[in-house]
């Protein structure tokens, strides 16, 4: 390739580096890769299409934990987060298997999202609320376990809870307010 010349599909790569080998056709052009040219990478088979103007590289990038859920939240669209059941499962706190991929949406949506993904508007999350788990753009455990008190026998629950505190993704003062009114 000549000095100087752009390879769309490394730019890309690097972008998918951090994304479970996700691209978006939002952060293909946030980095100057014209939308254009992500389609054809994918028609010549270097990407797959997972979605509505969501792309995965077909090699290079094995899926691990978080890929799935990457891959929910990345459909939903910008702003989007993992919530509920599928934040303690991604975690790995207590039992959780949800059904769906739980996604919160922060902004509205028209398009329709697969059956796979169980997407809720959420109207009053607050930036605090939101952080990354395994790469994958979340709700903070605390919110995830407050959103889940009445869904999961209380058993379960105070068992992921007792394990978030454990593993320091809730603090003490957090855990004490959750027992008390699961805020």
């Amino acid at each position: 390739m000549p000095e100087g010349t752009v390879n769309y599909r490394d730019t890309l790569r690097d972008i998918a580096a951090y994304d479970h080998g996700i691209v978006t056709i939002a952060n293909a052009e946030a980095v100057d890769v014209p939308a254009v040219e992500v389609r054809k990478l994918a028609q010549r088979g270097a990407l797959e299409r997972i979605g509505h103007g969501v792309y995965r590289f077909r090699h290079g990038f094995p899926r691990t934990r978080g890929t799935a859920e990457a891959e929910a939240v990345a459909i939903a669209g910008p702003g989007s987060l993992l919530e509920g059941e599928s934040v303690l499962a991604l975690t790995d706190l207590g039992h959780a298997n949800p059904a769906h991929i739980e996604v919160a949406l922060t902004t509205q949506r028209r398009r329709q999202l697969p059956s796979w993904i169980a997407a809720t508007r959420r109207t009053t999350l607050k930036p605090a609320d939101g952080t990354h788990y395994h790469g994958v753009p979340s709700v903070t455990v605390r919110v995830a376990l407050a959103q889940v008190r009445e869904r999961l026998p209380r058993q379960r629950w105070l068992e992921a809870l007792e394990k978030a505190r454990r593993l320091d993704l809730v603090s003490a003062e957090e855990e004490r307010e959750l027992r008390t009114n699961g805020r």
